[in-house]
């Protein structure tokens, strides 16, 4: 359902936002409105959610030409 959307959209931004782009868990958390724990909680989850939709994370960022 839609809470299950918006919870898998949040671990997958928290990880992309961590793992992809470096940034601390802590002004992850301030953006999305979230806490440090939920952010570090996507940042373990994400990848599964990523890889279940077939998004590749290294792809996301990558630039177009």
């Amino acid at each position: 359902g839609r809470r299950g959307n918006v919870r898998a959209a949040r671990y997958a931004v928290s990880s992309l936002g961590v793992r992809e782009l470096g940034q601390p868990a802590a002004r992850v958390g301030r953006v999305l409105g979230l806490s440090t724990q939920s952010v570090l909680r996507g940042v373990e989850r994400g990848p599964s959610v990523l890889a279940t939709r077939g998004i590749d994370p290294k792809s996301v960022f990558r630039q177009q030409r």
